[in-house]
């Protein structure tokens, strides 16, 4: 079972940027890394890479190609990638949206892995605190999807 890179430098900058005091910030500028890594887990399901360029696609096409690839499992991950998607078009169109308790639940319905870290206590945590717990875990839940698809690969 292949397990987060932890020391990447994609890791280091999410957990740099999902520290911040800003939901402005760690809605932007994860979404970036969240995006980066959905382009990279495409690209190493795709034949002939060089045939499409994957970063002129906007999000939801990319999540909905991951999940036509088999990256992603449609029933957990793909609609957690289209709230974060969601959350972001929120943030990025008016610069005084505030984040609200159903934008961060909207993280966690349907999806096993973070409904357990609701489970184990984390529902009396902070907005923020369980916006970070949200986006840490989509990523690492791509990290990991990432390097078994490299292990099949190679």
């Amino acid at each position: 079972m292949a397990k987060p890179t932890v020391g990447n430098m994609e890791f280091e900058s999410l957990i740099k940027h999902v520290n911040a005091d800003d939901p402005l910030q760690i809605v932007i500028r994860c979404h970036l890394i969240v995006e980066s890594k959905l382009i990279k887990l495409i690209e190493l399901s795709l034949e002939n890479k060089n045939e499409l360029d994957v970063e002129k696609l906007n999000f939801p096409t990319k999540v909905n190609l991951a999940f036509a690839l088999g990256c992603i499992e449609e029933k957990y991950l793909k609609p957690v990638l289209l709230n974060i998607n969601s959350l972001r078009n929120k943030f990025a169109h008016n610069i005084k949206y505030e984040l609200s308790e159903n934008d961060v639940m909207k993280l966690y319905n349907k999806n096993p892995s973070l409904e357990l870290v609701l489970e184990k206590g984390f529902k009396e945590r902070s907005l923020l605190d369980r916006l970070r717990a949200a986006i840490a875990m989509t990523f690492i839940e791509l990290d990991v999807t990432e390097k078994a698809i490299e292990e099949i690969s190679t």
